[in-house]
């Protein structure tokens, strides 16, 4: 029987930056966020990544010590929220992430009345040729 392998969270150094600015440059629509907070507010952004098999496998960002993005795979995000220590956050995450931050934190309410109940979710859309 294999074991295995462990995913391990490093905060984002200059030692994993190529790497992580690579990764993230393979779909610069989902990651929009992270590379323009990246670039303009660096001060404000705070990075951890997850790796397997030093592969990248998901990270998670914060940006000015409030909101807080999650990209990767479950059981990446499941290690990352362990680095996150914010008493409060708004969270972008993605929909499979739900079970996980919930474990970690509690739901306020809605940002506004008009998305009470509501689930946000950003699509790529693509015409039809």
């Amino acid at each position: 029987m294999a074991l295995q392998a462990q995913i391990r969270a490093v905060p984002l150094s200059a030692w994993y930056e190529d790497k992580f600015i690579r990764f993230l440059e393979k779909d610069k629509i989902l990651h929009i966020f992270t590379i323009y907070d990246l670039r303009r507010f660096r001060d404000k952004t705070k990075v951890w990544i997850a790796f397997k098999n030093d592969e990248i496998c998901g990270y998670t960002f914060i940006f000015d010590d409030s909101i807080v993005h999650t990209h990767g795979t479950v059981e990446s995000i499941e290690t990352l929220m362990e680095c996150i220590s914010l008493e409060r956050a708004f969270f972008v995450i993605e929909k499979d992430h739900m079970n996980v931050v919930e474990r970690f934190y509690r739901p306020e309410g809605p940002t506004d009345e008009a998305s009470m109940g509501e689930y946000h979710k950003i699509l790529r859309f693509k015409t039809e040729t």
